[in-house]
């Protein structure tokens, strides 16, 4: 079987006081959400799942409504900072050299390593799940950046924890086989987006950056 990994779109900034932020997208993201759909849909998507965040929801919806599916949530699949009363988006933190950023790029966000491990593992075991559940079937995976590199870093043998970065409805495949193999097929896939943008440079429309 064949597992699509997705990272949501473009969200917006949102800081709370007391609860977890769960920003919705941006404009920017919701196009991008939308280039996701037009172009996955030509494939045959038999399974949508996601994570229980806003954005992976608003990020899945285009595709789901192409293909005539109803996207499942799977909070395993939640990202490391699920609980966090901010939101920033990595570009801001990296323009401003928020303290956050340099902890990014070092892999501390998660905490410690005790608890990088077990981030890692409850993904692991959330994709295999999914894998065991559809054989032979090919299921699209919305989620977040840190998953992603959880999954992929797992079957790769890469113990740090943000090894690549994950593009906004970047897409990665992993082929799944009954014998227990996984083998990356490709990484962070973003013709959509390119596509997008000649249309609308063809048609005379500028994007946001």
């Amino acid at each position: 079987m064949e597992l699509i990994f997705v990272r949501h779109a473009l969200p917006e900034r949102q800081t709370l006081d007391n609860a977890p932020a769960d920003p919705g997208l941006s404009s920017v993201g919701i196009a991008q959400a939308a280039a996701l759909g037009e172009w996955l849909a030509r494939e045959p998507i038999d399974v949508i799942v996601r994570s229980p965040a806003r954005r992976a929801g608003e990020t899945a919806a285009p595709l789901a409504q192409r293909c005539g599916l109803s996207p499942s949530i799977v909070t395993d699949l939640n990202e490391f900072d699920a609980g966090s009363t901010s939101y920033v988006p990595v570009e801001d933190m990296r323009a401003s050299d928020d303290p956050r950023w340099q902890l990014l790029r070092q892999g501390l966000l998660y905490g410690t390593p005790e608890e990088a491990d077990r981030f890692r593992c409850q993904i692991v075991a959330a994709v295999e799940a999914l894998v065991q559940a559809n054989p032979g079937k090919r299921v699209v995976v919305v989620g977040h950046g840190g998953v992603i590199n959880a999954y992929i870093g797992h079957i790769l043998g890469i113990e740090k924890p943000l090894w690549f970065a994950a593009r906004y409805t970047g897409i990665s495949r992993v082929l799944a086989a009954k014998s227990g193999e996984r083998s990356l097929e490709t990484l962070n896939e973003i013709s959509h987006l390119e596509l997008a943008l000649a249309c609308e440079s063809r048609s005379g429309i500028v994007s946001a950056p």
